[in-house]
């Protein structure tokens, strides 16, 4: 072990040097370091209370301990470390911070503050906090599926006589029995694995030892490829028993990442651990107490509230149809059900398990009866903390994990209800509503803010945060807006049902307390609630409205045709408009006060925030202080993205920045497979960068530094470099790793491109979506067209709103973007005769000038541009004047082009988009087209991949045919010293990708093998080109010929892999231990791909070929 005390200077530029210094002493991952003491830095503006903080130190200091691996263990019960002389200043200075070797040697570690004893600094002390909060409850592992025995293990448990008599308490209580058998079974068969590994191990070494001195029978030989065999799916198991922990979706069979799932592990159990709370002001850690106070603080959170309160009506409550309130109630088939179930996730979902007749019966009951026994909605609310280091229950944020039977039952009512909940749910709210986007709201806010801002208007926006939103719905409330909205009877019966027999219990380090029903409220996690939210949220949109017919509120008008932007509403999220008056705002607290007292959801005023526009900022704290509330300025963040900032400047920017750097940190690199590199880097655009890319124009620099990280991860540093290279070295052009597989790249995919293909999208829903709010605003402010249109293209000039930088988008594609959309005539009713392009590739006023310009209603549809007489389509003109020279000569071409045209009057107009017309446009399609764009076919090499072996050896393969692997050879032309160039295997030739991949005396020893054990010739081949020519056939053809290339390219890794282990570690494997090694990894990797049972691992010893 490594123990470093810090003491860190005063200067950033010193500070940074001895990040860097200390960076230098983790190169060596071998040993355990320990970094503690006075870093003289903090990591966020919380660490520091009435002192500024300094972005450029954060940055360095957080860098530092990204890329170094490190992770800080939290202080308990504790926020700050050092207080000032005069007692007003607080700041956390001083940590411990550990590299990834010593968290993995304890189980649990906790930092504690002892007695300052009249130092300015907290002392701290690191000890392992091992605390035993109780028993937890099941889980399924899906490596268990693997299991043959656990079919039969399920059977017998679920064919065991039930006493109870009603259907769901019968699968209820089947799915415990179920439980209870699987439990025992698992520790029979999962039970002790690492104990299990080693006993493995050991035998197979036994038995080498006493082959390579006494040799071995054939019995014994048995017993050594049985024991290799069974080592070998322990460690699968293990594997999949980690990957799971580490909730690593991304990560793919085959591609061994058992430290970086340790890792993921350690850091989800230090970030998620509850390791005591504040009560009454005491900090207590005892486990029993800290569950009592987390018991009674949710069940008194979630008791039903007093009755008593107001009723509320609407005449401008919307309704669903009487044929909608019917389809509801229809019987639950089969195919609902099933899709519910399916849904619930591979590593959730009892598919499997569940015998059909037995989930339909207790559906059916619930259809029939409106009701759910007890146990059947049970549930677990597990914490997530919100801050670094938690002191109460406020600082978590609880969600609901949800038991199965209650998930199915959620899931299919959910699908139901989201069919048809738009037509009851007004435009402002965007939420979890078919064709609505999270993204329209902050559109809509920024062209709001930047139209007042240039007409120079006054006006006002009041972000409101509910308090605990979720958690205080009035059940009561819930069903009489349902009622309202004209919902059967059965219906409401049936949510009744939902939220009456819910009851849950408090996970505390993940063992549960007592359980308890609920009162109020909705559980996030249920899928269920986020459709029953919005019923409850639309009566605020209500409130605002009666209070606007009223005279009582006004939003601000936007655009042209003066369009009211009052409210928008996204789940829990609310944000208001309006002219800038004390008036209005006192009069939205009193709407949002009483929207409380009706719903149960309150504003939290501390938290919600009013801005001006075109207003002095002394005016809006002002005003701030007067209501109660805290007083912004712009930009602000709403839904997270920026409204009112410049996102042209990279400043703006750092929050996708930091995201992507700290997911591809440094340190995961060296612990994580190509294979596993190459998806990461793929998938790094989480929900923050995503909806960055998809609603603003990223600065060329943002591009740059995003891709240099993505470029710096995927080539990693230490030894994945090569010999003696340290650094990260782009062994290929990141430009080519860009491109798809055809163009000879490894199909990463261009950041640049992919930003612009999400703005593109706009272009398309602006058609097909054109009556939406955000798409009536776009209009109001830059006419019908938009801006995308052929004779309003004057909007790309000039300003930076975010539509004119998405309208300025089409013109950078290089591909005739704005020429790729087409209306379809049905009935003509949605089709503007002249503007909209439907007959050729231009509208006929882009084409036919002086003609249009004499029509009197320019935005004509063609349905009111001719009528039926006895069949036949009659077209009418209506001319401001007569049509003469030039313009008759374009009348007569139109009406050439339109003879025997006729709408078709039982259809839709409809709009496609040329570069795939069945589906309609996908950012997909579009990356695929810019990725192509510009360049000559032919000439690229294609990128040959293999789908049957792991990620990591197809990476390999890709490299090895450019010839871009670090030999010694490759290194000394580099420029690196090297004590010598000869082949570490053979020390005979220099070592280049031939020598060391072909000719090599030892590795022609092992080729020689490889072919007679697959009876295919490996002898005469000269070069590493030759020997792969034929693969990209192979793996297309016959499947023992596809596996023959599997076979090629696990040895050609492994190779490389033995080459590594000898140069570094000075391991010299033997001539056998690498076959044998060769065949156990080519089976694992082809049998993860094939059939069940469809290989056997005798049969491929013997000889697969």
């Amino acid at each position: 072990m490594g123990f470093v005390n810090v003491y860190a200077p005063n200067s950033i530029s010193e500070r940074k040097e001895l990040w860097s210094k200390l960076a230098s002493v983790l190169a060596n991952e071998d040993i355990k370091w320990c970094f503690f003491g006075d870093f003289n830095e903090v990591r966020t503006v919380d660490e520091r209370l009435n002192s500024a903080c300094n972005q450029s130190g954060m940055d360095d200091f957080n860098g530092f301990i990204n890329e170094g691996g490190l992770m800080e263990i939290p202080l308990v019960g504790r926020r700050f470390t050092r207080i000032s002389d005069d007692g007003i200043k607080f700041s956390k200075l001083d940590r411990f911070l550990l590299n990834q070797s010593f968290v993995a040697a304890w189980k649990v570690l906790g930092v504690r503050g002892l007695d300052r004893k009249g130092s300015d600094h907290l002392p701290l002390f690191l000890s392992e906090d091992l605390k035993d909060f109780g028993p937890k409850p099941f889980k399924f592992f899906n490596v268990w599926l693997k299991e043959e025995s656990l079919e039969r293990v399920v059977k017998e448990a679920w064919n065991n006589e039930i006493r109870s008599s009603d259907p769901d308490r019968i699968l209820r209580d089947k799915l415990k029995q179920v439980k209870v058998k699987i439990k025992s079974w698992s520790i029979a068969h999962f039970g002790l694995l690492d104990e299990k590994i080693v006993e493995a191990r050991n035998e197979c070494t036994r038995l080498e030892e006493k082959a390579e001195f006494g040799g071995w029978n054939d019995c014994e030989r048995e017993r050594w490829l049985e024991s290799r065999k069974g080592w070998l799916e322990l460690e699968e198991k293990k594997n999949g028993l980690l990957r799971q922990k580490a909730k690593l979706k991304w990560l793919l069979e085959g591609d061994d990442n058992t430290k970086f799932f340790h890792a993921t592990i350690k850091n989800r159990e230090k970030k998620n651990a509850l390791r005591g709370l504040e009560i009454n002001g005491e900090w207590v850690e005892d486990p029993e107490k800290v569950k009592t106070h987390v018991f009674n603080y949710f069940k008194n959170k979630f008791a039903r509230d007093p009755e008593g309160k107001p009723s509320f009506n609407s005449s401008k409550t919307k309704r669903i149809s009487l044929e909608d309130a019917r389809w509801l109630e229809v019987p639950f088939d089969e195919t609902e059900v099933w899709q519910a179930i399916r849904e619930c996730g591979s590593s959730k979902s009892p598919v499997r398990m569940v015998v059909r007749v037995d989930f339909m019966n207790a559906m059916r009951w619930f259809w029939d009866k409106e009701a759910l026994g007890p146990g059947c909605n049970s549930s677990f609310l597990t914490l997530i903390p919100k801050v670094a280091n938690p002191l109460g229950l406020s600082d978590f944020r609880p969600i609901s994990l949800i038991g199965v039977i209650y998930k199915v039952v959620s899931k299919v009512l959910a699908h139901r209800l989201k069919k048809v909940i738009g037509k009851v749910v007004s435009d402002p709210q965007s939420a979890f509503i078919k064709d609505r986007n999270i993204l329209d709201g902050v559109l809509i806010a920024n062209e709001v803010v930047d139209f007042i801002r240039n007409r120079k208007r006054k006006g006002l926006i009041f972000k409101v945060d509910f308090e605990k939103a979720y958690d205080t719905v009035d059940w009561n409330f819930l069903l009489e807006t349902m009622n309202r909205m004209g919902f059967g009877k059965k219906w409401i019966g049936w949510i009744a049902a939902c939220l009456n027999s819910s009851s849950m219990s408090v996970l505390v380090n993940g063992s549960p307390t007592k359980e308890f029903l609920m009162g109020k409220g909705l559980r996030q996690g249920d899928p269920l609630a986020p459709f029953l939210f919005l019923l409850v949220a639309e009566n605020l949109h209500l409130l605002v409205e009666e209070a606007k017919e009223k005279g009582l509120f006004g939003g601000l008008l936007i655009g042209n045709e003066g369009l009211e932007i009052s409210h928008l509403q996204y789940a829990d999220d609310a944000i208001f408009f309006a002219k800038w008056s004390l008036r209005n705002i006192r009069n939205l607290i009193k709407i949002l006060d009483c929207f409380h007292a009706i719903s149960g959801l309150k504003i939290n005023m501390r938290k919600s925030k009013i801005f001006g526009l075109g207003v002095q900022e002394e005016e809006v704290h002002s005003w701030a202080m007067g209501v109660g509330c805290v007083g912004g300025s712009l930009p602000f963040s709403y839904l997270g993205i920026p409204v009112g900032a410049s996102m042209s400047k990279k400043l703006n920017w750092r929050p996708v920045v930091e995201k992507v750097r700290s997911r591809l940190a440094s340190w995961k690199a060296r612990i994580i497979s190509f294979g596993g590199r190459l998806t990461l880097v793929k998938s790094v655009l989480g929900s923050l960068p995503l909806y960055f890319l998809s609603l603003f124009r990223a600065p060329s620099g943002v591009i740059s530094e995003i891709e240099s990280i993505r470029k710096n991860f995927f080539w990693g540093g230490g030894r994945g470099g090569g010999e003696m290279l340290n650094k990260a070295h782009a062994w290929v052009n990141w430009d080519t790793c860009l491109k798809p597989f055809e163009k000879g790249g490894i199909n990463i995919g261009c950041l640049r491109d992919m930003n612009w293909a999400l703005l593109a999208k706009w272009w398309w829903r602006f058609r097909v979506d054109d009556n939406s709010l955000w798409g009536r605003l776009i209009k109001s402010i830059y006419g019908m067209e938009g801006g995308l249109g052929d004779s309003e293209s004057d909007i790309r000039g000039g300003g930076g709103s975010v539509w004119k930088n998405i309208v300025k988008v089409g013109d950078g594609l290089g591909i005739h973007f704005s020429d790729s959309f087409r209306k379809v005539v049905g009935d003509g009713s949605d089709t503007r005769f002249w503007k909209d392009r439907w007959l050729g590739d231009r509208s006929l006023e882009s084409e036919f000038p002086r003609i249009s310009r004499l029509d009197a209603n320019p935005g004509v549809t063609i349905s009111n541009r001719g009528v039926w007489v006895e069949d036949i389509w009659v077209w009418k003109w209506s001319w401001n004047r007569e049509p003469r020279g030039r313009a008759l000569g374009e009348l007569d071409i139109i009406e050439s082009r339109l003879g025997g045209w006729n709408p078709s009057i039982n259809k839709k107009d409809s709009w496609v988009w040329s570069f795939d017309s069945e589906k309609g446009f996908s950012v997909h399609k579009l990356r695929e087209i810019l990725a192509f764009r510009g360049e000559a076919s032919g000439g690229e090499e294609r990128t040959v991949w293999a789908p049957f072996v792991p990620k990591k050896v197809n990476v390999f393969i890709w490299r090895l045919r450019r010839g871009r692997i670090p030999t010694r050879v490759a290194l000394d032309k580099m420029g690196i010293d090297l004590n010598s160039v000869l082949c570490p295997r053979c020390g005979e030739s220099i070592e280049d990708i031939d020598h060391a991949f072909i000719k090599c005396r030892e590795v022609n020893r092992l080729w020689s093998r490889v072919g007679k054990w697959w009876n295919k010739p490996t002898s005469g081949v000269d070069s590493v080109a030759q020997f792969l020519q034929e693969d990209d056939n192979l793996i297309q053809s016959l499947k023992d010929k596809a596996w023959w290339v599997g076979v090629k390219w696990t040895f050609l890794y492994l190779l490389w892999s033995n080459r590594n282990r000898l140069v570094f570690e000075n391991n010299r494997k033997s001539l056998d231990d690498c076959f044998f090694e060769w065949q156990r990894l080519s089976f694992e990797w082809l049998s993860n791909k094939s059939k069940k049972g469809f290989l056997d691992w005798f049969s491929w010893l013997s000889g697969a070929g």
